[in-house]
């Protein structure tokens, strides 16, 4: 949902999104890390730890039509 989502862009702050999971419905949905000013290494270090300890970034949402 859009109304979730932070604009640390604007506040100067590194963020990264990850494929954390898929609900039951088939929707997926995600983590949004956001450190310090100029801590880039730390969200990337996690994100990589988080990639490679999980396999959610490899696996595929269901797709539904809208109505």
């Amino acid at each position: 949902m859009r109304h979730h989502a932070f604009n640390a862009n604007l506040a100067g702050l590194p963020a990264l999104t990850v494929a954390c999971g898929i609900k039951s419905d088939g929707e997926p949905f995600g983590l949004q890390l956001t450190r310090r000013t100029f801590a880039e290494a730390m969200v990337y270090g996690f994100v990589r730890t988080y990639e490679r300890e999980q396999a959610w970034h490899q696996r595929k949402a269901t797709v539904t039509e809208m109505a």
